[in-house]
């Protein structure tokens, strides 16, 4: 999802890739997370990551040192950030369902 509101430096991820960066659910910080929308309770893990590259290694979105939540029970693999696409042209190209993205 392209989601400007998310944050600007930052990743929301589902729990699932945790375990995928090797990230040890039992060691890292966590705290509560209450829905503004229904007020559901959830967990949110909050972790570093050195490095994050979207679509791969000639992705012209890359990001350092970016501060990582996973939330539980959220509906999507994640949302990121707009500060990923700072000083970038792009466009999001609806019938290809597809963005470009300018390096």
């Amino acid at each position: 999802e392209f989601d400007t509101g998310s944050g600007y430096d930052m990743l929301l991820l589902n729990p699932y890739y945790m375990q995928l960066l090797g990230i040890d659910s039992s060691v890292t910080e966590k705290r509560e997370y209450r829905s503004p929308v229904n007020g559901t309770v959830t967990t949110d893990w909050m972790a570093n990551l050195t490095s994050v590259e979207l679509c791969g290694s000639l992705s012209a979105v890359k990001g350092e040192n970016m501060r990582a939540v996973f939330r539980e029970k959220i509906i999507y693999q994640g949302l990121v950030g707009s500060g990923m696409f700072k000083d970038k042209a792009f466009v999001i190209d609806i019938p290809g369902k597809r963005i470009l993205v300018l390096k």
